[in-house]
């Protein structure tokens, strides 16, 4: 649980002090702390867990027991993955902006060639 505290401070200070110097490298900071916060709240109850073969061994002065149904472990199953996999193709398409850009400040010529066709205009309304 202290883990999760922590990745909710790191993503409020992240928030705050937008420590990277692009905007894009701050976006991907704050989502993948969101999506790390998502896998290890979803994570504690699979750790939690405990299968129903083993209710009747336990004491009856223990509070708090956990004991997912199937439905309740596929669902937070499926709400780890789906985050972690929404994380990944914003992470690609974060990345293929950033190449690109990388491409057209440092080999424009041959960008504008390559990829615009010679349309000097679309380049011009790309670098604004």
């Amino acid at each position: 649980m202290i883990v999760f505290v922590i990745m909710i401070g790191f993503l409020i200070a992240n928030l705050k002090k937008k420590p990277y110097v692009s905007m894009a490298l701050n976006d991907l900071e704050t989502f993948s702390l969101i999506t790390s916060a998502v896998s290890i709240y979803c994570g504690i109850f699979f750790i939690a867990d405990v299968p129903t073969k083993d209710m009747a061994t336990i004491p009856a002065s223990v509070k708090g027991i956990i004991n997912l149904s199937e439905t309740m472990r596929l669902i937070f199953f499926m709400v780890i993955m789906i985050a972690n996999v929404v994380f990944f193709g914003f992470w690609a398409y974060k990345m293929l902006q950033e190449v690109r850009n990388t491409l057209v400040k440092k080999f424009e010529k041959i960008y504008l060639l390559v990829f615009l066709c010679g349309d000097k205009v679309k380049l011009d309304k790309m670098k604004n």
